[in-house]
C-alpha cells in the first residue's frame, strides 16, 4: 500500500501524493471536487429533461479534465518508477509502469 500513498521524488525522499501532485499550482483535490460538482449538474440536466447537446457537452467538458488528472497522475507514477528503477529497487517496476500507461491511454 505504501506505493498508493506515497512518491518517490529524485532526491529520495518519500512524500505524499497530495504535496508532490499539483496541476498550475492547484492541487487535484479541488480539481476532483470541481468535477464532483459537474457530475451532479449533469444529472440535473438529464433529470430536467435538458437538450440532449447540452448533456453531451457537459460529459465532454469532464470526460477531457478526468484525463488531465489521468495524465499528471500517470506523469508523477512515470517520474516515480524509472526514479526506483534507476535505484535499483525493483526491477518489476517498469513493468507495472507499462500497464499503468497503456490502461490511461485506451
Amino acid at each position: 500500500m505504501s506505493d498508493f500513498y506515497t512518491v518517490r521524488v529524485n532526491s529520495g525522499i518519500k512524500t505524499s501524493k497530495r504535496d508532490a501532485i499539483q496541476k498550475n499550482g492547484r492541487d487535484l483535490s479541488v480539481t476532483l471536487e470541481i468535477l464532483e460538482g459537474e457530475i451532479k449538474q449533469i444529472k440535473n440536466l438529464i433529470v430536467n429533461d435538458c437538450y440532449y447537446t447540452s448533456i453531451i457537452d457537459e460529459i465532454v467538458a469532464v470526460r477531457s479534465e478526468l484525463n488531465s488528472v489521468a495524465y499528471i497522475l500517470l506523469e508523477e507514477n512515470i517520474k516515480a518508477c524509472l526514479a526506483e528503477r534507476i535505484q535499483g529497487e525493483n526491477p518489476e517496476v517498469l513493468e507495472r509502469l507499462f500497464i499503468t500507461t497503456g490502461r490511461v491511454l485506451k
